[in-house]
């Protein structure tokens, strides 16, 4: 009880007001400050992951359309040498290939 009472006292005491203010907006600065921090954080997340997928998903593609040329290469019976030359793959890997399109 005597606790409350002596707050009280302080919050009313002109020569203490100013100082619950004073922390109160430091703490205003400070919430406001960690917003802020917290929104570019996101900002950058979002912006790197971004970035990330783009680059997969080229990485990706550029899978797919090496295998499509492989593919079309097979079909039109090219030997797996001259294939390994112009898409810079190993035989043994056109093999794989070959027998996953199988």
């Amino acid at each position: 009880m005597a606790a409350i009472r002596r707050v009280e006292e302080l919050s009313t005491d002109p020569n203490h007001v100013g100082y619950y203010k004073l922390e109160e907006a430091h703490k205003q600065d400070l919430y406001g400050m960690w917003e802020a921090g917290k929104e570019n954080g996101i900002g950058i997340g979002r912006e790197l992951g971004i970035g990330i997928g783009r680059e997969q998903g080229i990485k990706d593609g550029q899978i797919m359309q090496q295998k499509e040329m492989i593919n079309n290469m097979l079909a039109k019976n090219f030997d797996m040498e001259t294939i390994s030359e112009i898409v810079n793959m190993p035989v043994p890997e056109i093999k794989k290939l070959q027998k996953l399109k199988k």
